[in-house]
């Protein structure tokens, strides 16, 4: 679901901006289109500056092939993402990058990480775009240690019924999405490492994972206004 209005533009929600992320060609484009801006880009000449990024080749190097099929995975894929979360948008016939992103994304987004591969970066944005997962990740990178997954369930419920009087029950739910979705998930993604046999977790130390991606989230702000919260249920 998207948040309220900026300048008039919808802002996309943190899912849909990490599910936006999850792409290479996506990432590209709100790249070259945040770098040209505000005076934007023709899509023609956006084609042929995806192709060389994509085909890692100069400029003058891409094919008339190269060009046709970025042009059409544009046209006809990525751009209309990027439109409708609102983005990019087209004026009058060039593109333009809008301020519907947090500087620090779009900062991100315009530096790289050269720590990553894309395909590490694709993991690691599908990891994000769920608010849950997030609130997993925000929790355990401030832990110096390993968690129980029933220390880190009833922390999630903690934050996200924003009170520490939860029933079993929530917590109990909490914990199943943990162990047959999220922690899977983030596993996968080298976000996490979960061991199976022990139940317990911890963030791993994954170059793709920017501090600043976490640090706008709501659910980060609440734990640090409920700092007691943490310590009293994570660390064991």
């Amino acid at each position: 679901m998207s948040n309220s209005d900026v300048g008039g533009r919808t802002v996309p929600s943190r899912d849909e901006l990490f599910t936006l992320l999850a792409d290479e060609p996506r990432r590209e484009v709100l790249r070259v289109v945040a770098e040209r801006s505000p005076n934007g880009i023709d899509p023609n000449d956006l084609a042929y500056e995806i192709a060389a990024v994509t085909n890692d080749k100069p400029l003058a190097a891409v094919t008339d092939d190269e060009h046709q099929r970025t042009r059409i995975d544009c046209q006809h894929r990525v751009l209309p993402a990027l439109k409708d979360a609102g983005v990019i948008a087209d004026q009058n016939g060039t593109l333009v990058a809008t301020d519907a992103l947090p500087d620090a994304t779009v900062d991100t987004i315009r530096t790289g990480n050269a720590h990553a591969s894309s395909a590490e970066l694709d993991a690691v944005f599908s990891g994000l775009a769920d608010e849950r997962r997030r609130t997993m990740l925000a929790v355990l990178v401030d832990q110096i240690d390993t968690v129980s997954v029933d220390a880190l369930a009833r922390a999630v419920a903690q934050l996200e019924t924003s009170t520490d009087d939860v029933t079993a029950e929530t917590v109990d739910n909490v914990r199943v999405s943990l162990v047959h979705v999220h922690l899977p998930m983030l596993a996968d993604a080298g976000l996490v490492e979960y061991d199976t046999e022990t139940g317990r977790v911890i963030a791993a130390d994954n170059a793709a994972l920017c501090a600043s991606w976490l640090e706008f989230e709501s659910d980060r702000e609440k734990m640090e206004q409920e700092p007691e919260v943490l310590e009293s249920t994570v660390p064991l």
